[in-house]
């Protein structure tokens, strides 16, 4: 029997978590997203939500993470 606390189950339920905190910064309007591409479809704001460190200079991190 398959264990269902597994990697992807983990990566869909934080993925669910990061796209309503992501809908909340965008204002609450109305965002289409790409399961396949991870990535928003035609919002290039809430996409440089998805990863904000990706924005960052190397060396120079966000919190904990540098």
């Amino acid at each position: 029997r398959k264990f269902a606390l597994n990697e992807d189950n983990g990566h869909r339920s934080c993925t669910l978590v990061n796209l309503a905190l992501i809908a909340i910064r965008m204002g609450g309007g109305r965002l289409q997203y790409d399961p396949v591409a991870e990535q928003f479809v035609d919002n290039e704001a809430a996409n440089r939500l998805i990863d904000p460190q990706a924005d960052l200079p190397r060396g120079i991190g966000v919190g904990w993470v540098s």
